[in-house]
């Protein structure tokens, strides 16, 4: 019985910087590789950090963009490598990158695949050109072949802006269970390396200071368990601009709890600091779809608290605890609750979140759904 083809998938993304999108593609791409397939990643901006961190066997292209409205240029140079490459698959991924994939794959005349990576996108939540190309997006979603939102919440709010239904199907993310396991060792090591002592109960935020992460429901949280738990250390760990991490001092000191809470910068080893933490927290008000640091804590055992924003309820499970969005109030509770119990009653909850993760999240699983979902459209008719 004759193999099945090899798939020969170009991806194209805004740039490989620090994120959690960008990590699965890595993933996503490592495991298609491992599978015998061809892949290459074209990045529209060169330079970002995990470009140096790409899988072996992943081709990287530079066709690399030097603004916004370099196109005519980047255009040539994009087609010309993707010709080379030769792709049967060209896969966008996250909005900008959809538009340019569904263009390249109509001039080398092969299937198109859209990448989802985010719910809800308000309009005030985007600058004016972003959501102009979000709303493009929304009308051209019909030409390309196949759509795949890594969350069940992304889907539906695609859907109903103009996303063919029939063509728009859920893979969650796939989570590095080797990389993202349990180290007592390490996360004493971030501890120590961070001013942290070994018993101080410590709840961590890994997220980008940006609106959609809600840092000042976080912050106002804060305040309101340290008035019951002055023993408790708090921790956002994230980049953002001069003006985000100025607000966010800013409400720390007007709070009175800046002793308790710090900013922390971003770290690409995150592993160690979710090791590190007592409690991951997840305060998004919009625009997730699969939270990949729920994941990849709960993969490190540990225990964790969000917002119900995106498909955050669904990762976390019985697991966890999920509040409603904005409420500082339900955050501090549940807080309280998760650190009330003694270290054997954390352990144990951890250990049920990493199950959960290894049962139904693996890479293995997102790997093997899109290796079907892209011979599903290579064998399809084509529709342009």
């Amino acid at each position: 019985m004759a193999s099945a083809p090899q798939i020969r998938v170009l991806f194209i993304i805004r740039a490989l910087e620090v994120g959690g999108a960008e990590r699965q593609l890595l993933n996503l791409a490592g495991g298609l590789v491992a599978e015998g397939h061809a892949v290459a990643i074209a990045p529209m901006y060169a330079g970002g950090v995990l470009e140096a961190k790409l899988p072996a066997g992943v081709t990287l292209l530079r066709p690399a963009k030097r603004g916004r409205w370099d196109t005519v240029r980047f255009g040539r140079a994009l087609l010309a490598e993707a010709r080379a490459f030769g792709p049967t698959v060209v896969h966008g991924y996250m909005s900008g990158a959809n538009e340019v994939a569904l263009l390249l794959g109509g001039l080398l005349r092969c299937p198109v695949v859209w990448g989802i990576r985010v719910s809800t996108q308000p309009s005030g939540s985007l600058g004016t050109f972003r959501y102009r190309v979000f709303q493009l997006g929304c009308q051209l979603a019909r030409w390309a072949d196949r759509s795949i939102a890594n969350s069940h919440a992304g889907r539906s709010f695609h859907v109903a802006r103009g996303y063919p239904a029939d063509r728009c199907l859920v893979i969650p993310n796939g989570i590095n269970t080797d990389r993202f396991r349990p180290d007592a060792a390490d996360g004493a090591r971030w501890r120590a390396r961070h001013g942290y002592g070994a018993d101080e109960p410590l709840i961590l935020l890994p997220a980008r200071l940006d609106p959609m992460k809600d840092h000042a429901t976080f912050l106002t949280a804060a305040a309101r368990l340290l008035a019951h738990r002055p023993d408790v250390r708090l921790a956002a760990m994230g980049r953002g601009p001069s003006e985000a991490v100025e607000a966010f001092h800013a409400q720390a000191r007007a709070l009175g709890i800046e002793g308790a809470v710090r900013l922390l910068p971003e770290e690409t080893a995150v592993e160690s600091a979710f090791r590190g933490a007592s409690l991951v927290t997840l305060t998004s008000a919009y625009g997730e779809g699969f939270p990949n640091v729920l994941g990849e804590a709960m993969a490190s055992a540990v225990p964790c608290v969000a917002t119900d924003c995106g498909d955050s309820a669904f990762v976390i499970g019985d697991t966890g605890a999920v509040v409603p969005i904005g409420d500082a109030a339900a955050l501090a509770d549940a807080w309280l609750v998760a650190l009330a119990g003694d270290a054997e009653t954390r352990a144990r909850q951890g250990a049920i979140a990493r199950a959960r993760i290894v049962e139904q999240f693996s890479i293995a699983a997102m790997v093997r759904s899109t290796e079907q979902a892209l011979r599903a459209v290579m064998d399809a008719p084509p529709r342009r």
